[in-house]
């Protein structure tokens, strides 16, 4: 899950061609601005919002340190 404002005015095509570099099978990813997630009351997006970790919690679960 990416969150940026920086994608605001695209659709999830356009907001996914920016980082087609970053693609790898069977990885998936979707790019909300932050007004979208925080707003958004589906239920796909409650579920990803329950499941969600935020990357500075995984890189102190994993030690990375920079």
């Amino acid at each position: 899950m990416i969150i940026s404002n920086d994608v605001k005015g695209l659709n999830q095509l356009e907001r996914r061609l920016l980082l087609k570099d970053l693609l790898e099978p069977r990885v998936e990813f979707f790019t909300y601005t932050k007004d979208e997630w925080d707003e958004e009351a589906s239920v796909w997006v409650s579920e990803l919002k329950r499941e969600a970790v935020r990357l500075i919690d995984l890189l102190k679960e994993y030690n990375v340190t920079d």
